[in-house]
């Protein structure tokens, strides 16, 4: 069994108790605890100080849950879908499932349960370790969130499994091959279809599965531009060649990766940055995660900009949430 370390682990204390507490009030009984200390609930026994659960980001809390739930069930479940993503570091696109969720045989697996969403299959899949957690592999959890949730959170995962080099797009099209027939086979293969190491962020993944959701030109990706003298300008999320348009995701975020520099400084090379680009192309374009979370905010701005003309094309019945 293959072996990956376990993302998304936050440094925190669980407060473990039978008797049944309620969260959202002080307990100064539990040990560790200050008659001061409100308590959130992870689940039924499984508690922590409801400050330090809020400053935790929503894949860090999805992985407490999860090394909750094996503590009390055991730790022969085998997590996956978003589970299985939060414990191998994909990201998604919205909120992670209240509950754990396993994949199990059709025989013997059972239900669902208050504390499990299960998955039931005649073969299980290959398994990996993940900090002594059974999950799906890499592919198979990429390709099980590509068939049951949103093209855009599909997408963001493929990307990044990819450019990451979690899977590699063979082993993904082994996968999808293992599945055949299952439920959302054809939607997975739509998503392989359009995966792309290239994308650097969630952001520019998604802005990407908002363009084919509108049905936008695909622009190339990480284009290169240098002035006149041969000196390099800068390389760019985005670059539609017939409109000669550069596009952007949060710009600043992508000049300032790996920088010491302070924000004034990123801010004012970024500035120059833009300039320079503005000089070699027809239009320069940018928007944030929030423009691209929703769809109207990045039609506009794609309309604007005159990429996007005429009615929005829906691919392969392609929702626009």
């Amino acid at each position: 069994m293959r072996s990956f370390p376990p993302r998304n682990v936050p440094t925190i204390e669980v407060i473990r108790s039978k008797s049944g507490l309620l969260p959202g009030q002080p307990y100064a009984s539990l040990a560790g605890t200050s008659e001061q200390t409100v308590l959130t609930r992870i689940r039924a026994g499984s508690y922590v100080p409801a400050e330090e659960w809020e400053a935790l980001k929503p894949a860090e809390r999805h992985v407490v849950l999860l090394l909750e739930t094996a503590a009390a069930l055991g730790d022969d479940l085998l997590f996956s879908h978003h589970s299985g993503a939060a414990l191998l570091g994909i990201p998604i696109f919205g909120s992670y499932p209240s509950k754990a969720t396993v994949t199990c045989l059709h025989k013997g697996g059972g239900a669902s349960t208050t504390h499990l969403t299960r998955n039931t299959t005649k073969k299980l899949p290959e398994t990996v370790s993940v900090g002594g957690l059974r999950c799906t592999s890499p592919a198979r959890t990429v390709i099980d969130i590509a068939r049951t949730d949103t093209f855009h959170s599909a997408l963001i995962a493929a990307d990044h499994a990819l450019r990451t080099g979690l899977v590699s797009d063979t082993q993904l099209r082994t996968e999808l091959d293992r599945i055949g027939r299952a439920r959302g086979a054809r939607r997975a293969s739509f998503v392989l279809d359009r995966a792309d190491p290239l994308s650097e962020s969630p952001g520019e993944s998604l802005s990407r599965a908002r363009m084919y959701q509108l049905g936008a030109p695909i622009p190339v990706l990480q284009k290169s531009f240098h002035d006149a003298a041969g000196g390099f300008v800068g390389r760019t999320d985005f670059y539609w060649e017939d409109e000669d348009t550069v596009g952007e995701f949060d710009g600043l975020t992508k000049y300032s990766r790996g920088q010491e520099s302070c924000p004034e400084d990123i801010v004012t090379a970024e500035k120059v940055r833009e300039d320079d680009l503005r000089l070699l192309v027809s239009k320069f374009i940018r928007w944030t995660w929030q423009d691209a979370a929703k769809v109207t905010p990045f039609e506009t701005k794609l309309r604007r900009s005159g990429i996007l003309q005429g009615p929005p094309v829906r691919l392969f019945g392609l929702s626009l949430r």
